[in-house]
């Protein structure tokens, strides 16, 4: 099979022009390597710099020994070398810098140096799966910290270079994720989400092409069925799935919300089915208002560290019985992750 349209094409994502973009594709794809190729060629072509971003330490170290293994071919008369720690380093093309690179855990370590000539930032592999990483505690912050230090002042200086965007690059792991939790981003069928105000696109992208290509490899060959074909072939979320998914219906009875990360759940009861359902809405004169930790805690809360006297107890149980109910997928992740201060 040909290799024509088997790959991604940015081009789409890019014609939005938007400052903040996360792309979520097909494994294999083709993803990094199309966003090297381009930062790349931008840089040899304009002398406009990037950034390449990972997590953590431990993955800049693979990242230093195999950044160029991938796209050394296509750039024969060029020299490629990287300079550095793992902590922060240079991303050189004929010892000249063509980009920089950080893990998110130390990139404090970028407000002291400036960066006039970067006009794009790259955070490849931003959405987990598994065990191996967490994500960082306030990581959106951290990252958006670090898009200010690199990006500071620039926008009104007529004489400076203009920063490009941020691009996130991802497989389809879960919707439940900090960034669209973050920016409050809901479940969508579509390929694009656009947010004009705020200069945010996500992309869902699955190509046809690669997905029956990948099925004829020895590796699709020998998953198919799984669930991780579904992931790796089919870019169906690894995480996400249907059940326990449902909206409240009309007629619930408010029990209570629950403050966590940033966000209020509200818990209601279905009186007629015995079934709980769970959505962002809530009572807000209720008195029965709780959070979990002393981050979430205000004055309008009562911070939980025992189940009994309150209806979390009651949530529990419902839970355990399986019969609660959330919104989207984005809820049911989250709930479950607060549920686990009380379920083992």
């Amino acid at each position: 099979m040909s290799n024509i349209g088997k790959w991604y094409d940015k081009g789409q994502l890019l014609s939005y022009k938007a400052f903040f973009n996360m792309l979520i594709g097909n494994r294999g794809g083709g993803k990094t390597y199309g966003f090297k190729t381009w930062a790349i060629d931008d840089f040899l072509k304009t002398g406009k710099q990037f950034v390449w971003l990972r997590r953590y330490g431990t993955e800049i170290d693979e990242m230093r020994k195999t950044y160029f293994d991938d796209i050394a071919k296509k750039y024969p008369a060029y020299n490629f070398s990287i300079k550095g720690s793992r902590k922060s380093g240079k991303i050189l093309v004929d010892n000249k810098v063509a980009g920089f690179y950080f893990a998110l855990t130390t990139s404090s370590i970028a407000k002291s140096s400036s960066y006039p000539n970067v006009d794009k930032i790259i955070f490849d592999e931003f959405l987990i799966i598994g065990n191996t990483y967490k994500y960082l505690s306030d990581e959106v912050v951290l990252l958006l910290e670090l898009v200010e230090t690199i990006f500071r002042d620039r926008e009104n200086d007529p004489t400076a270079i203009k920063p490009r965007g941020v691009y996130l690059l991802g497989n389809n792991v879960t919707i439940a994720n900090p960034y669209f939790l973050y920016f409050n981003i809901k479940p969508f069928k579509q390929r694009f989400y656009v947010d004009k105000e705020r200069g945010i696109v996500v992309e869902q992208y699955t190509n046809k092409t690669f997905v029956e290509a990948k099925k004829q490899s020895s590796i699709g060959k020998l998953t198919a069925g799984t669930t991780y074909a579904e992931y790796s072939i089919e870019n169906k979320s690894y995480l996400d799935n249907d059940r326990f998914i449902a909206k409240k219906p009309n007629k619930c009875t408010f029990n209570c919300a629950i403050d966590y990360k940033g966000k209020t759940y509200g818990f209601w009861l279905d009186y007629k089915n015995g079934n709980m359902y769970v959505n962002y809405q809530y009572d807000p004169d209720s008195l029965n208002r709780y959070s979990l930790t002393k981050d979430d805690h205000t004055i309008n809360t009562f911070l939980v560290k025992n189940l009994n006297n309150t209806y979390i107890k009651n949530i529990v149980w419902l839970f355990r019985a399986g019969c609660m109910y959330f919104e989207n997928q984005q809820i049911k992740s989250q709930v479950y992750e607060l549920l686990s201060y009380f379920v083992r």
